[in-house]
């Protein structure tokens, strides 16, 4: 793992959808109700240059936040909105430039999401402060997914519909039920199998494969920026202040 990212887990709380699409007191109230709240150590907030305000109020006022940068799930009502980000010259560039503004602005980190390998790389080798990539690449300092996409646990009419059409489940093996604690006296479990173990099973999984490196895949698991695009970002950041 990079040497940028603690040694320790680190809480870190996502802000709700339009808690900070308010004015910049209402955002900062909103924030440290829920600091307050939830004893959280930081908080991730989506946006891009428009937040660059709020994020330095929290700074100077003792409140870590990590920001959300490339695609913003919040920001779309459905899935075919869900794009790859970056994947031009120009858009490349303002989310090279907007990652660098926030860090000038108080961000401890930032989580890139949904965007081409070679600009998630180019991110991360430029800052000073960590990246945490999702759909971002190999090359950024940690890497993150969402715990049900990690047990393939997916509700959505279009993956319910893919798993009925598969002949037979093609999933990892599950370690013997010995190498786990027994649950509680009262717990019951009504599953045909121990999804407890196989969850735990895929969090090691995955955890091994970040920090061995072979995820993400940068040929199969990672986007692709056009050459000519590419060129033409690298011409941008060269007179990048």
């Amino acid at each position: 793992m990079d040497p940028l990212c603690p040694p320790e887990p680190l809480m870190i709380v996502d802000m709700p959808f339009g808690s900070c699409a308010v004015s910049l007191e209402d955002a900062t109230r909103n924030v440290l109700q829920v600091v307050r709240a939830t004893g959280t150590q930081a908080v991730k907030i989506e946006g891009s240059q428009e937040i660059i305000p709020l994020v330095k109020r929290l700074s100077t006022i003792g409140v870590s936040v990590m920001v959300h940068i490339g695609l913003q799930p919040q920001r779309f009502g459905d899935n075919a909105s869900l794009r790859v980000q970056g994947s031009h010259a120009e858009s490349a560039y303002a989310v090279y430039e907007t990652a660098h503004a926030l860090q000038e602005a108080g961000s401890f980190a930032l989580l890139l999401e949904c965007i081409p390998s070679k600009l998630g790389e180019a991110i991360s080798t430029s800052l000073r402060i960590p990246t945490i990539g999702i759909g971002a690449g190999p090359f950024t300092s940690g890497q993150v997914l969402v715990g049900s996409d990690i047990v393939a646990d997916l509700e959505s009419p279009a993956h319910v519909s893919a798993v009925l059409r598969a002949s037979a489940p093609q999933s990892a093996s599950v370690p013997e039920s010995d190498e786990w604690p027994a649950p509680p006296k009262f717990v019951r479990s009504f599953a045909p199998t121990s999804l407890g173990a196989l969850r735990v099973h895929a969090f090691r999984q995955f955890a091994d494969a970040v920090r061995n490196g072979s995820f993400p895949d940068n040929a199969t698991e990672s986007y692709r920026i056009k050459s000519d695009e590419w060129a033409k970002f690298q011409e941008r950041i060269r007179s990048f202040a």
